[in-house]
């Protein structure tokens, strides 16, 4: 009887990988991993802004919702006010444009729809109403009719000048929430190239203008943008009136 030569040990196969070919693989899910991840942060990015443009544009709308209801006004800016109203000393005396509009929007002045979540710290109300042009001309609000500039003129956007937030993130001589930003006094849309200010995304920062558009900007474009109703103007450059 032949007797069958076994197989030798160099003959057999090995099952599983090898730590080479196990190197390999985990050096090239690396590799893929560390292309993805931008990619993927980018996406939450531009998911942020895309959500705070519609937050703008609820807002927006909200303000011409309310202009419909009292004679084409908007609601009246004030000075720094707390939420609930008289729940603090630091309250100023009137209503904020925030609890105004709630008469006729169904948010609070606290809501989400007042935050941006791209906001680097969680501080609520992340938004403003522009005042310049109404305060250098003694009022404290205006109507949607003066406005000859409507898809130029800055009717809001993000508040990001640190003088409209509490320390530590912001420098206001304050201990409470102000939820009637306001830029009567100091520029609130200070961008990245401007003393003390930020963009709030990689695009920029974004503007609400007086027709209802919103649109992300990385800076201050005065070919655009205006802060005067009836001319292209920067915020320093508005005039007060007769």
């Amino acid at each position: 009887m032949t007797v069958r030569d076994e197989p030798s040990q160099s003959g057999r196969r090995h099952a599983g990988f090898s730590v080479v070919e196990l190197m390999v693989v985990m050096g090239l899910i690396s590799v893929l991993i560390a292309m993805l991840l931008p990619a993927l942060a980018a996406s939450r990015e531009t998911a942020k802004m895309v959500q705070c443009q519609s937050n703008l544009r609820q807002i927006g709308q909200a303000l011409f919702e309310y202009a419909n209801v009292y004679q084409g006004k908007l609601p009246l800016w004030s000075g720094w006010n707390v939420y609930p109203d008289g729940s603090s000393p630091e309250d100023d005396p009137g209503l904020a444009w925030t609890e105004e509009l709630a008469f006729t929007f169904n948010q609070t002045p606290l809501s989400q729809v007042y935050d941006c979540p791209a906001f680097p710290v969680d501080v609520p109300m992340n938004y403003f109403l522009e005042a310049r042009w109404s305060h250098l001309h003694g009022r404290h609000n205006i109507k949607l009719t003066e406005v000859r500039l409507s898809s130029q003129y800055i009717m809001g956007g993000e508040s990001t000048a640190p003088g409209g937030y509490i320390p530590p993130f912001g420098d206001a001589p304050y201990t409470t929430i102000d939820v009637d930003k306001s830029d009567e006094g100091f520029i609130h849309m200070a961008f990245a190239n401007d003393p003390g200010g930020m963009n709030m995304h990689p695009a920029g920062n974004n503007v609400l203008f007086a027709d209802g558009h919103v649109a992300c900007f990385p800076a201050f474009d005065v070919s655009v943008m205006t802060y005067d109703v009836n001319e292209m103007k920067a915020w320093g450059d508005v005039e007060p009136g007769d």
